[in-house]
């Protein structure tokens, strides 16, 4: 027995593990790390396991939601800028 209920799912849970928490947000634990450190979200420590606050992630979706309906579109093309450099003219011969 894992300790675990199967029954008990994210909305339940008050915490849950980083690699929970990044596959919920579809991020890498590196990045979740970063977050964070930004204090975008909350965490408890209990001895060396670090719990990630369920609600502080529903609150970063938000957040994150807003900002982006509330900015104008910033898209740009894909793949390497591109630039246009003026090409040296022939002489004119002077």
């Amino acid at each position: 027995m894992t300790g675990r209920d199967p029954s008990v799912g994210l909305n339940d849970a008050l915490t849950v593990r980083v690699p929970v928490a990044a596959r919920v947000l579809g991020i890498g634990k590196t990045k979740l790390y970063e977050l964070i450190s930004a204090r975008e979200i909350d965490i408890i420590k209990v001895g060396r396991a670090t719990l990630i606050v369920v609600r502080s992630l529903e609150r970063f979706v938000e957040r994150q939601s807003v900002a982006v309906g509330a900015e104008p579109s910033q898209r740009r093309g894909r793949g390497r800028p591109r630039h246009s450099f003026a090409r040296p003219t022939a002489g004119t011969g002077s």
